[in-house]
C-alpha cells in the first residue's frame, strides 16, 4: 500500500483562486473570478505552486499553537497563493 505524510491545507469553497494557466474550477460570474474547487491543497514549503491532493486523505491533525515568542517566517498563507494549481 502506498502512503506518503504531506502538509497541506483544507479550502472552502471561494476561498483559492484559481491560476490562470490551470484548467476547471468553479467559475463566479458575480466578480468574474475562478476558484479552485473545494478540498485539500499540499502545502509547499519553496514552492510557489500548491497541488491539489488527488488521493484519498485519510488522516490529519490540526497543527498546534505557535510558540508565544515565536517569529513569523517562512511561505505564506495557503490563500495568498499566487499559483495553485489541480492535481
Amino acid at each position: 500500500m502506498y502512503s506518503r505524510r504531506i502538509r497541506a491545507a483544507y479550502a472552502t469553497p471561494k476561498t483559492l483562486e484559481l491560476h490562470i494557466d490551470a484548467e476547471g474550477g468553479d467559475y463566479d460570474e458575480e466578480t468574474d473570478t475562478y476558484w479552485c474547487e473545494e478540498g485539500w491543497y499540499e502545502q509547499n514549503e519553496y514552492e510557489e505552486c500548491h497541488w491539489r491532493v488527488s488521493d484519498e486523505v485519510t488522516h490529519w491533525m490540526p497543527l498546534p499553537p505557535e510558540p508565544s515568542n515565536a517569529k513569523v517566517t517562512g511561505s505564506p498563507e495557503l490563500s495568498s497563493s499566487p499559483c495553485v494549481l489541480p492535481g
